[in-house]
């Protein structure tokens, strides 16, 4: 079984060095290491040229700045049988890789594995509570869809957990079961919305929720990682919001349909709208709130393929 890792970045050399090197120390190494790269400068591409870890499997290639595209060119540019997508500022133990193969061997039903993170700041108690009245994202979830259809991550599983959907964090999938699916360009893409930026979300939710239907999706809680954000390349608050707002908004149409999960996502979406505004008083910055009206405007797409 041939394994290749995908990683998609910009701008975060030293992300993308330490990565590697993470990589390199596996008990089970990877059978080519892919770096997807949008950097405005040089760094990263030399660095991969010239001073990569020794004997490290790595490919290199050059894209624009959009993290659905880069990953889908990840996916056709890659020959293994699994593929994983690593965040670049995410970092995994030595073993992350033969265990997470492992899953793969033992079970021909599984399509997919993620990784469970131990370091993940939650929301205060409070906060916690009101995203649960609105049916919204609790960041304390299961990796399931709430009734609102608002995708409900969770990070630290004691267990191993069946799941809907995984994060790209650190996510493994079969490529058979990927076939022809790529990442959404045109729900999630901010370039797609008008938006300056390459980011977007819950692409990694629409994309291996599909894939999880022709297998399971697992969340190993032995797959251990860690991922600390790396403040280069980031958007400001109003672009974040954005492109977070539409994508839940998305992402929802796509999953409520009967009329009790439609009028829960209304709900949800009202909830969103209020903490918004709260979070705008609090954090003492107008771009929660303008963020969350900039996706009012743009249309929630429905397209379930």
């Amino acid at each position: 079984m041939t394994h290749s890792v995908v990683i998609v970045t910009r701008n975060r050399a030293q992300e993308v060095k330490d990565l590697l090197h993470c990589l390199a120390v596996q008990t089970t190494c990877a059978d080519e290491i892919l770096v997807v790269d949008a950097s405005d400068t040089d760094e990263t591409s030399g660095f991969c040229s010239n001073d990569k870890p020794a004997g490290t499997p790595l490919r290199y290639l050059r894209a624009d700045a959009d993290i659905c595209t880069q990953r889908n060119i990840g996916i056709e540019s890659s020959c293994g049988d699994i593929i994983t997508f690593l965040d670049d500022d995410a970092r995994i133990g030595p073993d992350y890789c033969a265990t997470m193969l492992r899953y793969f061997e033992n079970d021909a039903s599984i399509s997919g594995v993620g990784g469970s993170m131990t370091d993940v700041p939650l929301p205060g108690l409070v906060e916690r509570v009101f995203r649960c009245l609105f049916f919204i994202q609790t960041n304390r979830g299961r990796n399931r869809f709430r009734l609102s259809g608002f995708p409900d991550f969770g990070f630290a599983f004691p267990h191993d957990r069946e799941v809907d959907f995984l994060a790209s964090t650190a996510a493994s999938f079969r490529k058979s079961a990927i076939g022809a699916l790529r990442f959404d360009t045109g729900a999630f893409s901010g370039r797609a919305l008008g938006l300056q930026t390459g980011r977007a979300f819950a692409e990694d939710v629409w994309f291996s929720f599909q894939v999880g239907r022709s297998g399971r999706l697992i969340v190993g809680a032995s797959l251990a990682f860690f991922h600390t954000p790396s403040p280069a390349s980031r958007d400001g608050v109003h672009v974040t919001q954005t492109l977070y707002y539409h994508a839940m908004r998305t992402v929802s149409a796509r999953m409520a349909h009967g009329i009790i999960q439609q009028l829960a996502r209304r709900w949800a979406l009202i909830g969103c709208g209020l903490l918004a505004m709260i979070q705008t008083v609090v954090k003492r910055d107008l771009g929660y709130l303008t963020g969350y009206l900039a996706s009012s405007r743009l249309p929630a797409s429905s397209r379930t393929a």
